[in-house]
C-alpha cells in the first residue's frame, strides 16, 4: 500500500509521519504551550479490525464459529467452557443456561451444553444424562465425561466417588 504525493511515492508509515510532522498535523499549541516531540511519535501500521474480526497478513477475517475476538489480545479465542458462539464474526459468546456446560472449548451450538454433573459423576453421552463413577473409579471435577480409575491394588467401596483419597489399598483389610 503506497501513498503517492506529488511525482513522490511514500509507504502510509512515511505519509503519516510527513503529515504529523513537517505539516503540522498534529496541533498542541492550544494546551497548555505543549510541543510534539519527534521522536517520541510512534506509527502502528498494523491494519485495525473491527470487533469479530482479527488480522491474518494484512488482512481482517472474520473469527469462526466457536471463537470470539478477544479485544485485549486482538485475535480469535475458543469460546471457554460452558460457552458456545453457533456465528461467525463474534465479540463474544453466549452462556450456556445454568446448570449446563460444554465439554470442550470451542462449541458452537447449544446442543453441546450438556448437564454440568457434580463430583462424583460423569456424563454419560449415550445415554445424555450424569452418571454415578463405578466403584473403584472416582472423580473430583465437575463437568466431566469420565472417571478416573484408582491406582493399581486400590479400590473403592462404592460408586459416586468424588475423590481420590476415596480409594484404599486392596490389602490393608
Amino acid at each position: 500500500q503506497k501513498i503517492q504525493i506529488s511525482s513522490k511515492t511514500y509507504t502510509v508509515k512515511e505519509a503519516m509521519l510527513i503529515f504529523i510532522l513537517q505539516e503540522g498535523g498534529l496541533n498542541f499549541n492550544n494546551v497548555a504551550g505543549a510541543k510534539l516531540e519527534e521522536d517520541s511519535v510512534t506509527v502502528d501500521e498494523n491494519p485495525s479490525c473491527p470487533s469479530g474480526y482479527t488480522v491474518v497478513g494484512d488482512t481482517c477475517v472474520m473469527c469462526g464459529k466457536g471463537t470470539y475476538r478477544n479485544d485485549t489480545t486482538m485475535s480469535c479465542e475458543f469460546c471457554p467452557i460452558g460457552s458456545y458462539q453457533p456465528n461467525v464474526g463474534q465479540k463474544v459468546c453466549t452462556s450456556c443456561q445454568p446448570p449446563k456446560t460444554t465439554l470442550t472449548y470451542g462449541s458452537n451450538s447449544s446442543a453441546d451444553c450438556i448437564d454440568d454433573c457434580e463430583p462424583g459423576q460423569y456424563y454419560d453421552i449415550g445415554n445424555s444424562v450424569c452418571a454415578q463413577c463405578e466403584r473403584h473409579h472416582y472423580q473430583d471435577m465437575s463437568g466431566q465425561e469420565f472417571c478416573y480409575s484408582c491406582p493399581l491394588g486400590m479400590k473403592t467401596s462404592q460408586k459416586g466417588s468424588n475423590s481420590s483419597e476415596s480409594c484404599y489399598s486392596m490389602y490393608n483389610l
